[in-house]
């Protein structure tokens, strides 16, 4: 992305005017035709729920750990690359795990950490997973156990953790930088508001933005988050969100954030947000920035759509959101990874197995078309 864009201030506020438009005279989805597809592949090799993907080349997606049954979550150790529409295993992790952080360092190495096991316990412990090998490797833990954290790259290499529920039940306040080079951690500055199931999202301004997720019940409970780098501190946003709110931001830098009942943009320029009515929104559902700047929200559990199989989209350039292709299958705790092709690839969330589906949007099978 041409950096140029991504700075451009016109262009950040072209996005917030067209969505504060659309607030005031859209009541209800604009629906279409839906000219994009969904394409069948091949089935992973495990069942996957609550497990990480992670596009660690064009062409390549690491799947790691997850649980693999429809009743109580069984967390296993296994992991598998998928690439072209197929899938072949690579070495297991020391630890089973499920909910757990998978994040791409800059040396093209993978870093897992935290989650759940088979017991139900939160994880401290720190795997590595090295491509080049197809192995992972222990590496030092975190201070303290965490399962449904946050996990963001610094820009100094490290690796922002952030709340997440502990072995005793408690969902925590507490953050951690971890060193990967060092295999250290120090303690930075608490939460204003625990949280677990958040997002921790790194803007263009060099700050991170925690936002949705859960807190158990306090009063400040959907209240956004900001994390100062130089200061390691957090502060309150001065906005907030419903819980299980998808965020991504957006080609002009703004943050969409798709709540159970509101969207909310939020600038971190002008530190100014702009909200619209949702009539349909899909609660857990995942989200996937595409190549034109569009977003796509894919499965979790619509309100007005008695199939977990529903999907959303908004469109960058009108501030809308619009129905589009169904996936073939309902899923729930499901992975969409953006590929380098334009694809958005989504892998499991089912209880039984169930294919793996590549999703192909109208502006791409235009360009492939001969």
């Amino acid at each position: 992305m041409d950096p140029q864009r991504r700075g451009d201030p016109t262009k950040r506020r072209r996005g917030m005017v067209a969505f504060r438009h659309i607030s005031i005279l859209i009541t209800a989805f604009a629906v279409t035709a839906p000219a994009s597809v969904f394409v069948e592949e091949a089935t992973p090799e495990s069942i996957r729920r609550f497990h990480t993907a992670t596009a660690i080349s064009a062409t390549k997606i690491l799947l790691i750990g997850g649980a693999s049954s429809s009743g109580p979550p069984s967390a296993i150790t296994s992991a598998e690359i998928y690439e072209a529409g197929t899938f072949s295993s690579v070495g297991s992790m020391f630890d089973e795990r499920l909910s757990h952080t998978a994040t791409l360092l800059p040396d093209g190495r993978v870093l897992v950490a935290g989650g759940r096991n088979e017991r139900t316990l939160a994880l401290a412990s720190v795997e590595i997973f090295d491509p080049s090998i197809r192995t992972f490797a222990r590496f030092a833990p975190m201070l303290e156990p965490r399962t449904e954290h946050s996990a963001t790259l610094l820009p100094n290499g490290h690796v922002l953790f952030a709340g997440g529920l502990t072995t005793d039940g408690t969902v925590l306040f507490s953050a951690e930088e971890y060193d990967p080079v060092t295999q250290s951690s120090i303690r930075v500055g608490d939460m204003k508001v625990r949280r677990l199931g958040h997002f921790a999202l790194l803007l263009a301004n060099g700050r991170i933005l925690v936002v949705g997720g859960r807190s158990g019940g306090n009063a400040n409970d959907g209240q956004a988050q900001i994390y100062d780098l130089a200061q390691r501190t957090f502060e309150f946003a001065g906005f907030g969100v419903s819980v299980n709110a998808p965020a991504v931001v957006l080609f002009d830098n703004t943050v969409l954030i798709q709540g159970d009942v509101i969207a909310t943009i939020y600038d971190p320029f002008t530190k100014t947000v702009a909200t619209q009515p949702l009539e349909c929104s899909q609660t857990g559902a995942v989200a996937a920035l595409l190549q034109n700047g569009d977003v796509l929200f894919a499965g979790g559990s619509p309100r007005c759509d008695p199939q977990s199989a529903a999907t959303l989209r908004y469109n960058f350039r009108s501030g809308e959101f619009q129905r589009d292709v169904a996936m073939r299958y309902s899923r729930l705790f499901q992975t969409a990874t953006p590929m380098h092709d334009g694809s958005v690839v989504v892998v499991g969330g089912g209880s039984d197995p169930i294919p793996s589906e590549q999703y192909e949007p109208l502006y791409r099978r235009r360009a492939v078309r001969p």
